[in-house]
């Protein structure tokens, strides 16, 4: 199953980056997407990225990390 990891940069250490290593180094068909301008709320923080990343990986377009 496809799976999208989407975290921000100034997320917390229990669910940013490390925690989206950790389980995209588990799961075979995980891609991660970092959000440079936000915390943890990516959809209000950075809209018009998250909709696109969101319509991307619907689409198979996000290339896996």
């Amino acid at each position: 199953m496809p799976t999208l990891f989407i975290y921000g940069t100034a997320d917390s250490q229990y669910t940013g980056k490390p925690v989206a290593d950790e389980l995209c180094a588990t799961l075979p068909n995980c891609q991660s997407v970092e959000f440079t301008q936000s915390g943890h709320w990516a959809f209000l923080e950075e809209p018009e990225k998250f909709q696109q990343v969101i319509n991307d990986f619907i689409s198979n377009k996000i290339p896996n990390s």
